[in-house]
């Protein structure tokens, strides 16, 4: 097989948003705002919601730490979500510390959460307790749609959900979301069985359920998990363009005490070097199977790569590089492109934000464990722009490489870092070595 060139690839053009009334939340308001710049309200009682906000409009959120847990009852329209962002160039936080439960709890339709970053600052990591519910780790999850209420529409953009006791949760009663462009890492607990919590756990019923574009590294135990018993429904997922990597136990899992159906999983780029499973389609072990999936065009890289009755379905043109097989074989999916040894080349991938113009993911794979490579970043920044370039792996730590634009490839160091050290812990995960890397690139204001 011939060695892998450099590649460069881009999406769709970004979405154009109309806005309606603007309303502003900063950590420092009083208790009697108006939600206009000079009176800002509370976060809470922009979410609870003011009668003043209606369909289309924006909630601008400031910089600042808001501590507690939260609940979303915002309700806008198919047409007109109410879109509460974090105001551009500050950085909002909303911290759960040692509260157990959701930090973000959203109870109604059609809102857009977009720029937030969600986590938990509690320290304690360790629960003496084995088992899914300990009462030692208090901590609690980033986001959680309420199963109790039947939520459709909502959108979660350009999230960062770190060191909750899960990252985002959605269960079947939950209708359409979109997590798109968000990075979720370091969740979960460590536990005399096992480690646990994922940074992705999801059932689905009707509608879709869309994940596209994330980053989601590093979860104590799966990064993404699409998984329930047999009364729990797995249907109708959509996953493309993530990068997820180096999870504690598997990467992905698709599949339960039902048969999973319809699961769409294209163009994601799957890398556990540490030889762990990285992406297990129908639960080999214990689950019923997949049936009607599509799997293409996907680069699956390390670790075991595992299906189990799957059926009627699609699985062509993956790139496919693993160290252990099973349910699946070259010869059963000659369409694909097989790899028994690292191949020649780099690769870089650039995946334009499609709600956020001067955003991108980037993906490098690095086969020549060359020292810098470059990136065409033409179709996310224009010369004299400001910019910055963030390792996925170490989204909130310092930059890769920022300035201004002066036109050309961007050129991205390739060089051993530190993976996000997660809270209440002393020690990193291990980063991925130079073969792979995964970046988020910012044009700043």
């Amino acid at each position: 097989m011939s060695g892998w060139g450099l590649f460069i690839a881009m999406v769709v053009v970004p979405l154009q948003i109309a806005w309606g009334h603007q309303f502003h939340v900063s950590v420092d308001a009083g208790e009697n705002g108006d939600g206009s710049r000079r009176h800002p309200w509370r976060l809470e009682s922009a979410l609870r919601p003011p009668t003043t906000i209606h369909p289309g409009d924006t909630v601008w959120v400031h910089g600042g730490v808001y501590r507690g847990h939260f609940v979303s009852r915002l309700t806008g329209t198919s047409g007109k979500p109410v879109i509460v962002r974090c105001y551009p160039g500050e950085r909002a936080v909303i911290d759960g510390g040692n509260l157990s439960g959701s930090i973000l709890t959203v109870q109604s339709s059609f809102t857009w959460f977009w720029g937030l970053e969600i986590m938990s600052s509690d320290t304690v990591r360790v629960s003496r307790e084995a088992g899914s519910y300990p009462k030692d780790v208090p901590r609690g999850e980033c986001v959680t749609i309420d199963q109790e209420f039947n939520v459709a529409g909502c959108k979660f953009i350009n999230l960062v959900l770190h060191d909750g006791k899960l990252g985002f949760n959605a269960w079947s009663t939950a209708t359409d979301p979109e997590v798109y462009g968000c990075v979720i890492f370091n969740n979960g607990w460590l536990a005399p069985d096992r480690p646990h919590g994922h940074n992705v756990y999801a059932q689905n019923e009707t509608g879709t359920k869309r994940f596209a574009e994330n980053i989601i590294m590093h979860a104590f135990s799966h990064n993404i998990q699409i998984f329930g018993s047999a009364s729990a429904y797995i249907d109708n997922f959509d996953l493309e363009g993530n990068i997820v990597s180096q999870a504690g136990e598997r990467n992905v899992l698709i599949g339960g005490g039902r048969t999973a159906m319809n699961t769409v999983f294209k163009s994601n780029f799957l890398y556990e070097p540490g030889g762990g499973n990285v992406f297990n389609l129908g639960y080999s072990e214990f689950g019923r199977g997949a049936e009607n999936a599509t799997v293409t065009g996907n680069y699956i890289i390390g670790g075991g790569l595992s299906f189990k009755s799957v059926n009627n379905s699609r699985i062509e043109n993956n790139v496919i590089m693993v160290s252990s097989l099973s349910g699946i074989s070259p010869d059963r999916y000659p369409t694909n492109t097989w790899y028994d040894n690292k191949p020649a080349g780099v690769q870089v991938f650039v995946r334009d934000n499609y709600y956020e113009p001067g955003r991108a993911n980037i993906v490098v794979l690095n086969w020549d464990r060359r020292s810098s490579v470059q990136a065409d970043v033409s179709s996310v920044l224009h010369r004299g722009d400001r910019y910055t370039l963030l390792d996925g792996e170490n989204y909130c730590g310092a930059e890769v490489t920022g300035g201004t634009y002066e036109g050309g490839p961007l050129v991205i160091p390739m060089v051993e870092r530190q993976a996000a050290t997660p809270v209440g812990m002393t020690i990193p995960p291990p980063h991925s070595p130079i073969d792979f890397g995964a970046f988020v690139l910012i044009r700043r204001p």
